[in-house]
Protein backbone atom coordinates (compact mmCIF):
# COMPACT_ATOMS: atom_id res chain seq x y z
CA UNK A 1 0.00 0.00 0.00
CA UNK A 2 2.64 2.13 1.28
CA UNK A 3 4.38 1.59 -2.46
CA UNK A 4 1.54 2.36 -4.16
CA UNK A 5 0.89 5.92 -2.78
CA UNK A 6 4.37 6.76 -2.93
CA UNK A 7 4.36 5.59 -6.96
CA UNK A 8 0.94 7.73 -7.03
CA UNK A 9 2.92 10.49 -5.58
CA UNK A 10 5.36 10.37 -7.63
CA UNK A 11 3.58 10.28 -10.77
CA UNK A 12 1.49 13.13 -9.82
CA UNK A 13 4.77 15.53 -9.25
CA UNK A 14 5.80 13.72 -12.74
CA UNK A 15 3.04 15.21 -14.52
CA UNK A 16 3.64 18.47 -12.38
CA UNK A 17 6.85 19.10 -13.65
CA UNK A 18 6.55 17.97 -16.74
CA UNK A 19 3.73 20.68 -17.46
CA UNK A 20 5.77 23.60 -15.24
CA UNK A 21 8.43 22.27 -18.22
CA UNK A 22 5.76 22.53 -21.29
CA UNK A 23 4.67 26.13 -19.88
CA UNK A 24 8.02 27.41 -19.19
CA UNK A 25 9.13 26.47 -22.92
CA UNK A 26 5.78 28.16 -24.49
CA UNK A 27 6.93 30.72 -22.71
CA UNK A 28 10.26 31.18 -23.60
CA UNK A 29 9.17 30.86 -27.51
CA UNK A 30 6.98 32.89 -26.91
CA UNK A 31 9.72 35.56 -24.97
CA UNK A 32 11.79 34.82 -28.36
CA UNK A 33 8.88 35.39 -31.09
CA UNK A 34 8.16 38.70 -29.67
CA UNK A 35 12.04 40.16 -29.07
CA UNK A 36 12.28 38.83 -32.89
CA UNK A 37 9.06 41.08 -33.72
CA UNK A 38 10.68 43.86 -31.77
CA UNK A 39 13.95 43.35 -33.34
CA UNK A 40 12.93 43.06 -36.85
CA UNK A 41 10.35 46.22 -36.27
CA UNK A 42 13.90 48.55 -35.14
CA UNK A 43 15.17 46.93 -38.67
CA UNK A 44 13.01 48.48 -40.34
CA UNK A 45 12.57 51.29 -38.83
CA UNK A 46 16.16 52.11 -40.08
CA UNK A 47 15.28 51.99 -43.02
CA UNK A 48 13.15 54.56 -43.27
CA UNK A 49 15.10 56.95 -44.79
CA UNK A 50 15.23 58.79 -47.48
CA UNK A 51 16.49 56.82 -50.21
CA UNK A 52 17.97 59.41 -53.14
CA UNK A 53 19.60 60.16 -56.23
CA UNK A 54 20.95 63.34 -57.68
CA UNK A 55 22.72 65.10 -60.65
CA UNK A 56 24.02 68.32 -60.61
CA UNK A 57 25.15 70.69 -63.78
CA UNK A 58 26.34 74.03 -64.74
CA UNK A 59 27.23 76.12 -67.25
CA UNK A 60 27.69 79.48 -68.69
CA UNK A 61 24.93 81.41 -70.22
CA UNK A 62 25.11 84.32 -72.82
CA UNK A 63 22.57 86.83 -74.16
CA UNK A 64 23.01 90.19 -76.02
CA UNK A 65 20.88 92.35 -77.67
CA UNK A 66 21.91 95.22 -79.45
CA UNK A 67 19.50 98.45 -81.08
CA UNK A 68 20.87 99.77 -84.31
CA UNK A 69 19.97 103.08 -85.37
CA UNK A 70 20.66 104.36 -89.06
CA UNK A 71 20.67 100.87 -90.52
CA UNK A 72 23.62 99.90 -88.52
CA UNK A 73 25.77 102.76 -88.20
CA UNK A 74 25.01 103.44 -84.72
CA UNK A 75 24.08 100.25 -82.51
CA UNK A 76 23.41 100.40 -78.59
CA UNK A 77 24.44 96.78 -77.40
CA UNK A 78 23.70 95.06 -73.70
CA UNK A 79 24.65 91.67 -72.48
CA UNK A 80 23.96 89.31 -69.79
CA UNK A 81 26.86 86.40 -68.80
CA UNK A 82 24.90 83.87 -66.47
CA UNK A 83 26.99 80.87 -64.54
CA UNK A 84 23.78 78.97 -63.96
CA UNK A 85 23.77 75.95 -61.92
CA UNK A 86 20.86 73.38 -61.57
CA UNK A 87 20.87 70.54 -59.00
CA UNK A 88 17.88 67.20 -60.08
CA UNK A 89 17.28 65.41 -57.28
CA UNK A 90 15.13 61.81 -57.63
CA UNK A 91 13.66 60.16 -54.23
CA UNK A 92 11.76 57.80 -52.36
CA UNK A 93 10.75 59.21 -48.67
CA UNK A 94 10.88 55.65 -47.02
CA UNK A 95 9.14 57.17 -44.48
CA UNK A 96 5.82 57.24 -45.98
CA UNK A 97 6.08 53.53 -46.03
CA UNK A 98 3.63 51.14 -44.95
CA UNK A 99 4.69 48.10 -43.41
CA UNK A 100 2.70 45.85 -40.87
CA UNK A 101 4.43 43.67 -38.17
CA UNK A 102 2.03 40.40 -37.39
CA UNK A 103 4.21 38.57 -34.54
CA UNK A 104 1.16 36.16 -33.99
CA UNK A 105 1.11 34.69 -37.25
CA UNK A 106 5.26 36.09 -38.05
CA UNK A 107 4.18 37.86 -40.84
CA UNK A 108 6.19 41.19 -42.86
CA UNK A 109 3.18 42.95 -44.53
CA UNK A 110 4.50 45.41 -47.05
CA UNK A 111 1.53 47.59 -47.96
CA UNK A 112 2.54 51.04 -49.61
CA UNK A 113 5.86 52.01 -50.45
CA UNK A 114 6.14 55.70 -51.54
CA UNK A 115 6.02 57.34 -55.13
CA UNK A 116 9.04 58.79 -56.36
CA UNK A 117 9.80 62.42 -56.31
CA UNK A 118 11.70 64.06 -58.39
CA UNK A 119 12.66 68.09 -57.99
CA UNK A 120 14.85 70.50 -59.26
CA UNK A 121 17.17 73.12 -57.33
CA UNK A 122 18.48 75.83 -59.47
CA UNK A 123 20.65 78.81 -58.97
CA UNK A 124 22.04 82.01 -61.20
CA UNK A 125 24.56 84.49 -60.67
CA UNK A 126 25.90 87.15 -62.97
CA UNK A 127 29.29 86.60 -64.19
CA UNK A 128 28.84 89.24 -66.72
CA UNK A 129 26.80 92.70 -67.35
CA UNK A 130 26.92 94.85 -69.64
CA UNK A 131 24.30 97.58 -70.74
CA UNK A 132 23.80 101.17 -72.70
CA UNK A 133 21.34 103.98 -71.49
CA UNK A 134 19.73 103.26 -74.84
CA UNK A 135 19.33 99.96 -74.22
CA UNK A 136 18.84 99.21 -70.92
CA UNK A 137 17.53 95.61 -69.28
CA UNK A 138 14.49 95.97 -67.24
CA UNK A 139 13.67 93.68 -64.08
CA UNK A 140 10.46 91.24 -66.71
CA UNK A 141 13.58 90.71 -69.20
CA UNK A 142 16.31 89.46 -66.51
CA UNK A 143 14.05 87.50 -64.96
CA UNK A 144 13.19 86.05 -68.38
CA UNK A 145 16.30 85.58 -69.35
CA UNK A 146 16.94 83.80 -66.08
CA UNK A 147 14.23 81.07 -66.66
CA UNK A 148 15.55 80.40 -70.21
CA UNK A 149 18.81 80.14 -69.09
CA UNK A 150 17.56 77.67 -65.95
CA UNK A 151 15.76 75.60 -68.75
CA UNK A 152 18.20 75.13 -70.92
CA UNK A 153 20.39 73.50 -68.82
CA UNK A 154 17.83 71.34 -67.02
CA UNK A 155 16.70 70.10 -70.89
CA UNK A 156 20.06 68.48 -70.61
CA UNK A 157 19.74 66.38 -67.36
CA UNK A 158 19.03 62.60 -68.11
CA UNK A 159 15.92 62.17 -65.89
CA UNK A 160 15.27 58.85 -67.30
CA UNK A 161 18.25 57.45 -66.32
CA UNK A 162 18.53 59.50 -62.40
CA UNK A 163 14.99 57.80 -61.74
CA UNK A 164 16.59 54.40 -63.04
CA UNK A 165 19.44 55.05 -60.25
CA UNK A 166 17.08 56.01 -57.65
CA UNK A 167 14.66 52.77 -57.78
CA UNK A 168 17.79 50.64 -58.25
CA UNK A 169 18.53 52.11 -54.43
CA UNK A 170 14.76 51.65 -53.85
CA UNK A 171 14.90 47.94 -54.43
CA UNK A 172 18.35 47.19 -52.48
CA UNK A 173 16.32 48.84 -49.76
CA UNK A 174 13.11 46.94 -49.78
CA UNK A 175 15.30 43.81 -50.13
CA UNK A 176 16.69 44.55 -46.40
CA UNK A 177 13.12 43.86 -45.40
CA UNK A 178 13.06 40.21 -47.49
CA UNK A 179 16.69 39.42 -45.97
CA UNK A 180 14.97 40.19 -42.58
CA UNK A 181 12.57 37.85 -43.03
CA UNK A 182 14.52 34.80 -43.86
CA UNK A 183 16.84 35.20 -41.35
CA UNK A 184 14.44 34.58 -38.66
CA UNK A 185 11.74 32.49 -40.80
CA UNK A 186 9.04 34.75 -40.91
CA UNK A 187 6.78 35.70 -44.25
CA UNK A 188 6.81 38.17 -46.48
CA UNK A 189 3.32 39.35 -47.39
CA UNK A 190 4.54 42.11 -50.44
CA UNK A 191 0.93 44.33 -52.26
CA UNK A 192 3.57 46.47 -53.82
CA UNK A 193 4.19 46.91 -57.68
CA UNK A 194 8.07 45.68 -56.52
CA UNK A 195 6.60 42.35 -55.23
CA UNK A 196 7.54 40.31 -58.61
CA UNK A 197 10.99 41.79 -58.82
CA UNK A 198 11.60 41.39 -55.39
CA UNK A 199 11.30 37.77 -55.03
CA UNK A 200 13.42 37.03 -57.99
CA UNK A 201 16.39 38.77 -56.64
CA UNK A 202 15.88 37.36 -53.31
CA UNK A 203 15.14 33.77 -54.61
CA UNK A 204 18.07 31.96 -52.58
Amino acid sequence: MLKTIQFFFAFIIGIAVAYLFLKNSEYRKKVTEENYAVIISQKIEQLNKLVVEEDNLAEIYTYKNAKNFLGEWISFDKKIVLLTKAKIQASYDMKKMEVKIDSINQIIYINKVPQLKVEVFSDTQFYDFEQSNFNKFNKEEINRIKKKAINKLVSKINKKELEKRTRVQLIKNLSEIYLLAKIYGWQIKDNTIYQPELIRINAF
